[in-house]
């Protein structure tokens, strides 16, 4: 796809083709297949093609989406922005680069193609602060109240070890599809936040399940954590070190991520076989467990195959594209983990000898 004749090009002429082909651009990173042509702004920040018609602030100032003369934001098209900002089959509605945080801030405030990503996750964020501040007050006395048993330290650091790591996720990805488009390094950056939001959060959804799951067998309780800890530090450790955003590594994170979570069901299985299937479905809340594994397989799948835009590109650009579905399938099960470890909880001190 050739560049219109009348498209004024900022700095020396180039030629871009986009073909979608291939695995696209994932998680705002960039990707084989969803651009082709080696002056797509994958190094440095500079505009491509066009210059953007609100571009007024240059390399070091303030631009952004300005508003037109009748007030209206403009957004870029997909030959308009730098390559590490192009999502697969997502053609308009995209945020200038305007190296400016506030202007970040003031995007949660026009439709943009990131605001859904945005507002899906703030959404969940606010809802689980809110649980952060009643969780320990209200819901865990609330859930133990029935019994006389005293609700331990334990049982509170593990219900907020999970909450925290929640939090932390979400907000480090409103943070990262907040300022995506701020410049070409703290796109990176939060990047990287971002995907040790998405670690902290599997491991964290561990902890609940390994601790009612094996609360009377502290062995393997503790070789499980070990386990789990020790890959999500990993994890951690190589997204901090900056490989998570090579393009050519792109098509393996989602794979990266189901199979840490996948992980996540060998002591899933074990606690069931050792406690027996009917206690386990009470003891570790165990179809709760199963539903939020399936949320979050879902929401991948879409994400990964970029369902729907896949099937309609240009038409889901600002709502309904996988990147929102998937936040969507991220909050429900997340909020599904939370019930069932009240209910878990709620079992255990029912069960207690009083």
């Amino acid at each position: 796809m050739s560049v219109p004749a009348d498209a004024k090009p900022e700095g020396r002429r180039r030629r871009d083709t986009i073909s979608f082909g291939g695995a696209g651009c994932e998680h705002g990173g960039g990707g084989g297949g969803a651009l082709a042509g080696r002056d797509r702004n994958t190094i440095g920040d500079t505009l491509s093609v066009c210059s953007a018609p609100s571009w007024d602030g240059g390399l070091g100032g303030g631009g952004g989406a300005r508003p037109d003369s009748r007030g209206e934001r403009q957004l870029m098209s997909v030959f308009q922005i730098p390559a590490y900002m192009v999502e697969a089959y997502i053609l308009g509605s995209y945020r200038p680069l305007c190296f400016s945080t506030a202007e970040c801030l003031r995007s949660w405030f026009y439709v943009h193609t990131e605001l859904g990503n945005i507002a899906t996750h703030l959404l969940g964020l606010l809802v689980f602060v809110a649980l952060a501040a009643t969780t320990g007050p209200v819901v865990i006395p609330w859930a133990a109240g029935t019994t006389t048993t005293r609700v331990g330290a334990a049982e509170y650091v593990v219900v907020y070890t999970y909450i925290g790591t929640v939090i932390g996720c979400l907000a480090a990805s409103v943070a990262f599809h907040t300022l995506s488009c701020h410049s070409q390094r703290r796109h990176f950056r939060s990047l990287r936040c971002d995907f040790i939001g998405i670690l902290a959060l599997i491991v964290g959804s561990f902890v609940p399940i390994g601790y009612y799951g094996f609360l009377h067998a502290p062995r393997i309780l503790v070789g499980y954590t070990v386990a789990f800890v020790t890959v999500g530090v990993a994890g951690i450790a190589v997204s901090a070190l900056g490989h998570v955003e090579e393009p050519r590594r792109a098509r393996w994170r989602p794979a990266i991520f189901i199979g840490i979570s996948g992980a996540g069901l060998v002591p899933t299985i074990h606690a069931a076989v050792l406690n027996g299937y009917a206690n386990a479905v009470d003891r570790m809340s165990l179809w709760y467990v199963l539903g939020m594994c399936m949320l979050y397989f879902a929401g991948t799948v879409a994400y990964t195959f970029k369902l729907p835009e896949r099937l309609r590109p240009g038409k889901h650009d600002v709502l309904l594209h996988s990147h929102q579905i998937f936040h969507v399938f991220v909050v429900l099960a997340a909020l599904l983990h939370y019930v069932g470890i009240i209910r878990a909880l709620s079992w255990v001190h029912a069960a207690a000898p009083r």
